[in-house]
């Protein structure tokens, strides 16, 4: 495993103030938002965007 950065894109369907729920087709997972960048600085829940997060983490929630 690294700490490589990974983009995923995938649906935002929920969020708190520490972390976002994606879904990439396969699964819904919560990702922590201080290990990840969204590409929109606002993203809204039913849109797709891409997440950047560290390599580890991804597969770590099954996402790759």
């Amino acid at each position: 495993m690294s700490n490589e950065p990974v983009v995923i894109e995938a649906e935002l369907t929920a969020h708190t103030d520490m972390a976002w729920m994606i879904d990439d087709g396969d699964d819904a997972v919560w990702i922590p938002r201080s290990q990840c960048q969204c590409d929109s600085e606002n993203p809204e829940h039913g849109e797709t965007y891409e997440f950047t997060l560290p390599e580890w983490l991804a597969l770590e929630k099954g996402l790759i």
